[in-house]
Parts: C-alpha cells; sequence; structure tokens
C-alpha cells in the first residue's frame, strides 16, 4: 500500500469515531435535560370492588417522560405520594402495570354523591333480582362489582321440554339488598335481593324468565369473560347424557340391560324392468321355456248305444286305473269307420214261478 493511502485511510477512522463520539454526547445531554414524572400503575392484579387502604401495597410508580403518559393517568412529581388513592374503590379490574385513573377507576364510598349512579356503566340500567342461598352460591354472587352469570330454569310436563339455560353472562353486581360496598376479606354476604347491572333489553329478559321459572346465579373468575359452549341442557339430555345434542363419554353397561333390537332386514333386489321397443345393447333376459310333463297313461274307449246309434267316448287312465281330471277328454259324436259286431242282446228272464198256460178258447163261427 502506498503512504498516502495509507495516511487517507487513517485519517477517515479517525474522524468517524470523533463524530460517533459527538453524537452519543449531545444524546446523553438531551435526555438529561427531558423532564421526568412518575405514573401510579398496578404493582399486581387487582380485583374490581378492592378497598384501597395502604395505596403502596397494591401500587408502584413508573418513571416516564413528562407527556408520554396516558392523559388520564394518576401522575405524581418527583418525590410525590399516593395520599389520593387512600379510602377509594376500584371500579373496574386492574392487570400489573395497568395505569390508574382517579376519575374513571375510583370513587369514595364515603362521598354523599357515591351510589349506584357512579358504578353504574354507561347505557345499563340496575334491576333487583330475589335470591336465596342456594342460587347466589352461599352469598359469594352477592359480593357488589363481581360478576356472574344468570341461569333459567324451566320445569314442565315432559323431560324434553324441562330445561335449564344460560340466560345471561358476565353480569355486574351492583349492590346486595342496601349494600354497595365489599367486605375487605371478600367474606360471603347473605341478602335476598341483589341488584345488577342489564342493558334495557336484557332487564325485559329477565322480567320475563323469573315469571317462567326460577333464575340462579353463578360466580365468575376474576377477568374471565371466556363465553359457554353449550347454552342450553333439558332434562331429557341429562337422563341421556347428551349435552347441547352432542353425545358424550358413558359408562359401559350391560348388554343384558339395553332394550332388545329386532335384526334389520336386508332390502329386496330390484324386479327387472320390461323390455323396451327397439334394440337393446344389454344383455338379453333370461327366458325359461314351460316344458310339457308327460303323464303314464293307457286309454280306454267307453261306447255308448242309444237305440240305433252308438258314439265312442275315449278316456285316459292313469297308472292306477283313475282318470286324471286334466286328462279327461271329449268326442264328438262320430260315424265309426269300421262295422262293429253287434253285441247280442241279453234275453230277460222273468223272475218268480211261471203262469199257468190259458186254456185255448173255442173259435168263434159265425151264424150269418
Amino acid at each position: 500500500m502506498k503512504p498516502k493511502t495509507a495516511i487517507l485511510l487513517v485519517v477517515a477512522v479517525v474522524c468517524g469515531l470523533g463524530a460517533s463520539y459527538m453524537t452519543s454526547q449531545l444524546l446523553a445531554n438531551r435526555s438529561g435535560d427531558s423532564e421526568k414524572v412518575q405514573m401510579v400503575v398496578a404493582k399486581k392484579n387487582i380485583n374490581m370492588g378492592e378497598s384501597i387502604k395502604i395505596p403502596e401495597a397494591l401500587f408502584e410508580f413508573k418513571s416516564v417522560t413528562k407527556g408520554e403518559q396516558h392523559v388520564k393517568a394518576y401522575v405524581v412529581e418527583d418525590g410525590g405520594n399516593m395520599d389520593k388513592l387512600k379510602n377509594k374503590i376500584l371500579k373496574r379490574p386492574l392487570r400489573a402495570g395497568d395505569y390508574i385513573s382517579l376519575e374513571e377507576d375510583t370513587y369514595d364510598q364515603k362521598d354523599p354523591n357515591s351510589g349506584l349512579q357512579v358504578t353504574l356503566p354507561p347505557d345499563m340500567v340496575a334491576i333487583g333480582i330475589r335470591v336465596t342461598n342456594e342460587s347466589s352460591a352461599s352469598g359469594f354472587a352477592n359480593l357488589p362489582l363481581s360478576r356472574v352469570d344468570i341461569h333459567h330454569t324451566v320445569r314442565r310436563g315432559d323431560d324434553k321440554s324441562s330445561y335449564s339455560h344460560i340466560l345471561l353472562e358476565n353480569v355486574l353486581v351492583l349492590a346486595a339488598d342496601q349494600g354497595l360496598n365489599r367486605p375487605d376479606a371478600g367474606a360471603a354476604i347473605s341478602a335476598s335481593i341483589v341488584t345488577v347491572a342489564l342493558t334495557r333489553e336484557d332487564a325485559l329478559k329477565v322480567n320475563v324468565a323469573r315469571d317462567m321459572g326460577s333464575l340462579s346465579f353463578v360466580v365468575r373468575k376474576f377477568g374471565d369473560n371466556s363465553k359457554a359452549n353449550i347454552m342450553k341442557v333439558t332434562v331429557e339430555d341429562v337422563k341421556n347424557g347428551t349435552y347441547g345434542g352432542e353425545a358424550k363419554d358413558k359408562e359401559p353397561t350391560d348388554p343384558l340391560l339395553e332394550p332388545m333390537t329386532s335384526p334389520t332386514q336386508e332390502p329386496l333386489a330390484a324386479l327387472p324392468g320390461f323390455p323396451k321397443e327397439g334394440p337393446i345393447d344389454a344383455e338379453p333376459m333370461l327366458v325359461v321355456k314351460k316344458e310339457e310333463v308327460k303323464i303314464d297313461t293307457k286309454k280306454h274307449i267307453l261306447r255308448i248305444i242309444e237305440g240305433d246309434k252308438e258314439r265312442a267316448v275315449e278316456y285316459n287312465l292313469d297308472k292306477n286305473g283313475q282318470v286324471p281330471v286334466s286328462q279327461v277328454t271329449k268326442t264328438e259324436l262320430t260315424e265309426p269307420t269300421e262295422a262293429l259286431p253287434t253285441p247280442p242282446r241279453p234275453t230277460v228272464t222273468p223272475q218268480g214261478p211261471t203262469p199257468a198256460t190259458a186254456p185255448e178258447m173255442p173259435e168263434k163261427k159265425n151264424n150269418f
């Protein structure tokens, strides 16, 4: 390499390193000059309706550049505290890392203006439903700000018409009797009327359904927004082991206890159709010829004499000497072709004693 080329290469490398260093220093100075704020975020998952007694146990600070935080997030200056969160109640569940808004996510239970109007979501109405300990999961479904499914059960005269189905899913509970607050330990609440938040259309469904049958509450897990796969089950489904029209796995049963079914008959073979006029390419049909069955018979001629006329009748006798009915033929009266000998007439001999010979009468003579 020439000395001049090597010198130019070294100068280029030095200039590049210098420009990179100066750029990094400039960016560092700019980041140090930007103002920082502390945004309050959830330290862990927090349930809806949680009462905030010690904010530091549930929340923490997250340092962000001023202007980059959410518009409605609760922020404090460096060195600030979270005193504004004390004795507040959460109106929505939070996950770890979620920001909290004082105006939208919390309310003060001691505020005289707080009540259903505060906890009721937009475009919804509040409706009360009568419950028992059995229909409200021993009171755990009565906790305000919890989520439940409402089941509707109808009992009718037959198993196919009797059913239970999920009327509504993921319903917000507002109050148990006249209480709007959840116990700190999350203990169950015994109540007779539970107030829930529904749309106007769902409120109409509840009014009709409770007159048709019974309603019960099923508690949902926190943050569970899944939908049920089977919405309706009849009494017939429970007995047959089919749910929502799909058969489930059943234990093997004794075949002797199974109802007997008659074996299915195989379908009869189709009869061949009549041949059409004109030439047919198909194979010719099988034709069965009818053969006459010969019967071993003997001929017997009966001659009948009627006055000076004579006629002959011919019969066929079987091997037993009987006349088969199917072989009886009748011959017409015909003149005999050959002179038949006239049989002698039988002499009739009178029976009984021979009468005495009558005496001869004297011949009369004319006297004229």
